[in-house]
């Protein structure tokens, strides 16, 4: 069975604004992917967990975080007063933060390991981006359609030592079984 996070929209819509905090509140839309998924893989690997809570598939322009995809490309299919609309909008090839950044959701650990990745990327173009994230071993080409990227895909490519591996792989199962049960409201 796959590992997988049921998806927080406040969170990772707080990741995204603060990405955006950092870059004057605007940023491409396909920048701003690649730096959450990036993000995401350095955190399953370091903390093993997830900060945006995403799914992740393979696309032509390399990985994305899917969910957060959906709602920058189709904004009107999610509630207007929900914690992406509310944080976020798009224009165009951009997205821009709507207010101010309060961090509510995020760790410090989760905002340092953004602004890690924002601070190594920031000169980067959008495209060189999409080159970027086709270098990493989980992306398999899929050309015009999409395939998924598991989270133990990711791992297998970020941790080398089997120990090591299973034990992320343990601590995320357990993760992702808690947060099941907090949305169960148990």
């Amino acid at each position: 069975m796959s590992l997988g996070y049921i998806f927080n929209e406040g969170k990772a819509a707080e990741a995204a604004a603060y990405l955006l905090s950092l870059n004057n509140g605007r940023m491409p839309y396909l920048k701003l992917i690649k730096l959450l998924y990036i993000s995401d893989r350095r955190a399953l690997t370091k903390y093993h967990a997830s900060i945006t809570t995403s799914s992740y598939y393979s696309m032509k322009y390399g990985p994305v975080t899917s969910e957060i995809l959906d709602r920058i490309r189709h904004p009107e299919d999610f509630p207007e007063n929900g914690y992406w609309n509310t944080a976020i909008s798009r224009e165009d090839y951009d997205v821009c933060l709507k207010k101010k950044f309060e961090p509510y959701f995020l760790s410090e650990a989760e905002r340092e390991i953004l602004s890690a990745v924002d601070r190594k990327y920031k000169k980067v173009e959008k495209f060189t981006m999409a080159d970027i994230t086709h270098s990493f071993p989980e992306w398999k080409n899929p050309g015009d359609s999409s395939c998924p990227i598991s989270i133990e895909d990711i791992l297998q490519a970020t941790i080398k030592d089997n120990s090591e591996r299973q034990e992320a792989i343990n601590d995320i199962r357990l993760s992702v079984h808690l947060q099941s049960l907090g949305s169960r409201g148990y």
